[in-house]
């Protein structure tokens, strides 16, 4: 006997509204609480890891290329591996808990559904 398809297309995270969003999230923090404190660690981990690469490529940048502006380098070198160490924690992050909300949207369609 062949599948009925539904009307409804499959939902996906990146087309939900802010506060469908917002549920989703909720409901995935709801069901990981355990998990979830062990799961930001590595994000952190990341994002330190960034700032000291920021730090050392800040300090190289200012002996090779700036030798009289060795603060504004280290400054610079910061600020940037601050940015590319929270950004790649943020990916790793939203790359590992793809699956958890694929399942929390399937699980809870109608509760997701009535959020307009």
């Amino acid at each position: 006997m062949p599948d009925v398809l539904s009307n409804t297309p499959p939902l996906e995270f990146a087309g939900l509204t802010k506060k469908q969003k917002r549920l989703v999230r909720k409901l995935a923090w709801e069901s990981m609480e355990d998990e979830a404190r062990v799961i930001v660690v590595v994000p952190w981990i990341i994002g330190c890891t960034g700032i000291l690469i920021g730090i050392l490529v800040g300090v190289f940048l200012g002996r090779l290329a700036f030798p009289n502006h060795l603060f504004r380098c280290f400054v610079i070198g910061l600020v940037a591996g601050t940015g590319i160490g929270s950004w790649l924690g943020w990916w790793w992050l939203e790359r590992e808990l793809q699956p958890y909300l694929k399942n929390i949207i399937l699980e809870n369609k109608s509760r997701i559904l009535q959020i307009v």
